[in-house]
């Protein structure tokens, strides 16, 4: 029971500190958006930029205090360049699946389901450019940054000793990390507390790429395979958007 509470008590606060940080780095960057109003005059990239860019240096910040505390390497946190033929390898592979799948899926919604495609935002070169830019260099960056780096060691390091069982082990970090990064692209208004984003389509999305990334960086210990996969996947995700909007 001991064990059960101190596993949950680590889960909870990883959690809250995702969704504080996250709401909290969205604020900043709503706040500073005025000043690049002229960059981005329909507000579809900066306020994201902004945001990633501040959740990566609060969590930079997090994992250096965390490693000394802790004693562990920060190149332990997956900063570090293990097995990256292997991440190539399989980011490649990963990839592949996806485009085809994504493929499949998005022509069913439209054919059969009757879906239209299309963006959030007004479509311009200016838009969609800065978007698919903040997607390909920053997305995955910074949220590998918090959902791996972060997360992955410190279950590790915390729950280890509760495990004689590692691959019931990994299951278990892989899975709980997946579960946090869900919540995480679940858009919350705090006061008063409504949900006020939940896609299924983008929560089976963060599903399967969440055990990929999390597999990934507990077969690599490196981070860099997972910002490379999750970029590239970012990006697809909206080539392939593009691409359904110009031929459907």
């Amino acid at each position: 029971m001991i064990k059960l509470i101190k596993i949950s008590l680590t889960f909870i606060c990883l959690a809250a500190y995702v969704q504080f940080i996250s709401l909290f780095s969205f604020d900043i960057g709503k706040r500073f958006y005025p000043f690049f109003k002229e960059i981005d005059p329909d507000n579809v990239f900066m306020v994201l930029v902004i945001h990633h860019i501040l959740q990566a240096i609060i969590t930079l910040l997090a994992i250096i205090i965390i490693s000394k505390l802790l004693n562990i390497r920060f190149k332990d946190f997956g900063f570090n360049l293990n097995k990256l033929r292997y991440s190539i390898v399989f980011v490649s592979v990963f990839l592949g699946v996806w485009i085809l799948i994504q493929a499949v899926i998005g022509i069913y919604l439209i054919k059969e389901l009757g879906v239209s495609p299309g963006f959030t935002f007004p479509l311009n070169f200016r838009n969609y450019i800065g978007y698919y830019l903040f997607e390909v260099l920053l997305s995955g960056t910074s949220e590998e940054i918090m959902f791996r780096s972060l997360v992955i060691p410190l279950m590790l390091s915390l729950w280890g000793k509760y495990f004689s069982n590692s691959k019931r082990f990994s299951i278990v970090v892989i899975s709980a990390s997946t579960f946090i990064f869900m919540i995480a692209h679940i858009n919350l208004n705090l006061f008063p507390f409504k949900i006020t984003h939940f896609d299924i389509l983008q929560q089976l999305t963060c599903l399967a790429s969440g055990l990929c990334f999390g597999y990934l960086f507990l077969k690599t210990k490196s981070i860099v395979g997972c910002m490379i996969a999750h970029n590239l996947l970012n990006g697809i995700i909206t080539l392939m958007t593009l691409l359904f909007v110009l031929s459907f």
